[in-house]
C-alpha cells in the first residue's frame, strides 16, 4: 500500500521569485524536503544544473528534486507498482483535485488525461479568472487500485506561474469565431493563456470542435487580433484523451 505523499508546500504558491531566495546547503535542503514531504532517510544522490538548479534526492522508491534555492519540491516520483483498477477515472480525478486543493491550489483545474498501467495521469493547469493558463502545469499520477497519489511534476509551475495582467479582450468570443473552419462545429468554447515561441503567452478564444467524422480539435484566436493562434487535434481513446 502507498500512501499520499505531502509533498506541496504553501511557500511554493505565494513563494517570491525564486531568484531572491537564498541558496541553501546540502543539508538545509535534506531537512526542509523532510520536513515538507515526512519522507525520512533522505540522501542526495545528484545535481541538476541550469536556469533552475535542482539536488536530486532519494528515500526507498521515492526520488524527490528540489530547489537548491528555498529548497521546494519541484518533483516526486514514486516508483510503484498498481496491480489492478479499483476506482474509476472520475474518482481518482477528484482526489488529485482534492490533493492539489488541501495544499493551497485550489485555482487547478483538470484538463487532459492518460491510463497507463493502472494508474492516471492527470495534467492540471491554473485558472485565472476565465482564463486556463496552461503554462502554468502540474502534473499528477494517481493509483487507481487504491486511489493514492503516487508522482508529481510541478516543473511548468515553477518555470511559468507569476501574477498575471491579462490585457482586456479587443474582439468578442463571437467575432473570433469565424477563426474555426467552415468543416468543424463549435461544441463548447471557453478562455486560455497559451504558450508560444519564445517563451511568450498569448490570452485566446478555445473553441473546442468537431468534423463530420466525429473527430474534435481545439481551435485558439488570438483576443486582440481576432486571427487564429494555433489548432490542436485531440487523440481520444480508451486510455484518454491528449493533445498535439
Amino acid at each position: 500500500e502507498y500512501s499520499p505523499i505531502p509533498f506541496f508546500s504553501q511557500d511554493l504558491i505565494e513563494r517570491p521569485t525564486l531568484s531572491a531566495i537564498e541558496k541553501m546547503s546540502e543539508e538545509e535542503i535534506l531537512k526542509s524536503v523532510s520536513d515538507k514531504t515526512g519522507l525520512d532517510d533522505l540522501q542526495c544522490v545528484g545535481n541538476i544544473d541550469g536556469t533552475l538548479p535542482c539536488c536530486v534526492l532519494e528515500s526507498g522508491d521515492t526520488r524527490v528534486t528540489a530547489t537548491v534555492r528555498g529548497g521546494l519540491v519541484m518533483t516526486m516520483k514514486t516508483y510503484a507498482v498498481c496491480a489492478n483498477e479499483n476506482i474509476g477515472r472520475d474518482e481518482a480525478t477528484e482526489k488529485a483535485a482534492e490533493f492539489l486543493a488541501s495544499y493551497g491550489y485550489d485555482s487547478m483545474v483538470p484538463t487532459y488525461t492518460i491510463v497507463q498501467d493502472n494508474a492516471i495521469l492527470i495534467n492540471f493547469a491554473y485558472k485565472d479568472g476565465d482564463y486556463v493558463c496552461y503554462p502554468d502545469l502540474i502534473k499528477v499520477r494517481v493509483s487507481l487500485s487504491d486511489g493514492c497519489v503516487l508522482d508529481m511534476d510541478a516543473s511548468g509551475y515553477f518555470r511559468n506561474h507569476k501574477e498575471r495582467t491579462i490585457p482586456s479582450e479587443v474582439k468578442t468570443m463571437e467575432e473570433c469565431r469565424a477563426c474555426v473552419p467552415k468543416s468543424l462545429t463549435v461544441i463548447s468554447e471557453s478562455r486560455a493563456v497559451i504558450p508560444t515561441y519564445g517563451k511568450k503567452e498569448k490570452p485566446c478564444f478555445e473553441y473546442k470542435c468537431e468534423n463530420e467524422n466525429g473527430q474534435h480539435y481545439i481551435i485558439y484566436a488570438d483576443t486582440q487580433s481576432g486571427t487564429q493562434a494555433d489548432i490542436l487535434q485531440l487523440i481520444e481513446d480508451e486510455n484518454g484523451i491528449l493533445a498535439k
